[in-house]
């Protein structure tokens, strides 16, 4: 089992509740595997459907929910947006391959605890679901920072993907941080609408989720 650091650490605690939403089958049961290593975590639930999270949060007691970035139909960042609109004491630690500061501090700013990569060893996990009920805000000891995004974007890269005027001014909203239907009062135009150009937008970048778009645009170097 392993050893609990010394520093500010009772002798008894009570057992935290830990529910895994990844679609990954083989890193679930390598977390499961690390938890079951742990004194007093345990993992009540799993989930690989994002449609289906919301529901399963609510019939189990869960303490932390280790969530991936990168979930089918719904991505983490969606999802912890849901999550904090009727819940702000369920932990929320948000797993991914991406090394992106960018995206670490906008899961930090939607209610996010932490901000892990995916290759993190037993000790790292450990030492972040304890430290995120004394911290604000943890990151992993993997991610670099990176430069601040600047919201101008180069013509250069909008002329390569055939964004219209109208996409690339929703693309620098959503990067911004707004929501749909924030964007659609901003720019008077309806909801339907902005939905419609943020298909387009997602179709003609060949991504599928705002994590994504995120990490695409600092990939890219719309700086």
């Amino acid at each position: 089992m392993l050893k609990e650091p010394n520093n500010s650490m009772s002798i008894e605690k009570k057992t935290k509740n830990i529910f895994i939403a990844d679609d990954h089958k083989i890193f679930v049961n390598g977390l499961k595997s690390m938890i079951s290593e742990f004194g007093g975590y345990n993992v009540v639930g799993c989930e690989s459907n994002s449609m289906y999270i919301m529901r399963r949060l609510k019939e189990k007691k869960t303490d932390i929910l280790l969530l991936d970035l990168n979930m089918p139909e719904k991505d983490g960042l969606e999802i912890l947006n849901e999550i904090r609109i009727s819940d702000k004491e369920t932990k929320v630690i948000i797993l991914t391959m991406y090394n992106d500061d960018i995206l670490a501090q906008k899961i930090k700013k939607s209610g996010g605890n932490a901000y892990l990569l995916k290759s993190l060893d037993r000790y790292e996990l450990f030492d972040c679901m304890e430290n995120i009920y004394t911290k604000d805000f943890v990151i992993g000891k993997s991610v670099t920072e990176s430069k601040k995004m600047n919201p101008i974007f180069s013509d250069n890269f909008f002329d390569k993907y055939k964004l219209t005027k109208r996409e690339t001014e929703i693309v620098k909203l959503i990067v911004e941080g707004q929501t749909s239907m924030e964007i659609c009062n901003n720019l008077f135009i309806s909801l339907n609408t902005v939905e419609t150009h943020r298909k387009n937008i997602f179709k003609k970048l060949k991504i599928k989720s705002l994590s994504e778009l995120i990490h695409f645009a600092y990939e890219h170097q719309i700086i």
